[in-house]
């Protein structure tokens, strides 16, 4: 799995908990079943890589830019809750939400479907999807596993 390209690079280094720079920052403990915790288990599967923009679609971040070309460049699929990233590319890269990972750790037996669901609902708490789209389409998928 990859994280951001350069933009992020140092912006997702220092945001896991656990890094120094990030510990002194943070004040809250995490919870025992929040997502970082997942991937802070499985974080010998995740690489931070860097990309350079070769073909910039207008409207989007630099960030999801950058993804983009590095999908194309190493013929990966891409991750993201932007649906209007999704919308422009998917027809030159394969595309799911960035809550697909959860599907993964269930198919790979990491975990539960029932702790998959709890995670999701974490995941949604913290972030704002529009309408719930991607909460609604990762929750139907999870539970018709």
């Amino acid at each position: 799995m990859i994280l951001a390209p350069l933009p992020d690079r140092e912006r997702q280094i220092t945001s896991f908990p656990g890094n120094e720079t990030c510990a002194a920052k943070t004040a809250s403990p995490i919870a025992p079943n929040s997502i970082i915790v997942y991937i802070l288990k499985f974080k010998e599967n995740f690489s931070i890589c860097e990309t350079e923009i070769n073909e910039k679609i207008d409207f989007i971040s630099k960030t999801d830019n950058g993804l983009y070309n590095l999908a194309k460049e190493k013929s990966l699929p891409t991750a993201t809750d932007d649906i209007k990233l999704c919308r422009h590319i998917d027809k030159q890269v394969t595309t799911y939400f960035s809550t697909y990972f959860l599907v993964v750790l269930i198919a790979s037996d990491k975990i539960s479907n029932d702790m998959a669901l709890k995670l999701l609902e974490g995941i949604k708490e913290n972030r704002n999807w529009r309408n719930n789209i991607i909460y609604l389409a990762s929750k139907k998928e999870i539970e018709n596993l």
